[in-house]
């Protein structure tokens, strides 16, 4: 195998372990996204629990 083709392999090589390090951001990036979206949903139903103390505490 001569300097060329050792080259060009480990240019394939690192090519292909980007490509593992590209999906598996990917994957990282939807799981944030997903518990960004949980943790919003989160807040929104604390919010209406506050609410719902206060007119509780308002009428009681």
């Amino acid at each position: 195998m001569n300097t060329d083709e050792k080259i060009l392999l480990t240019l394939q090589q690192l090519l292909g372990k980007m490509d593992e390090l590209n999906t598996r951001l990917n994957t990282m990036q939807e799981t944030t996204n997903h518990l960004t979206h949980e943790q919003e949903i989160a807040d929104h139903e604390l919010q209406l629990i506050k609410l719902a103390v206060v007119n509780d505490n308002f009428i009681g």
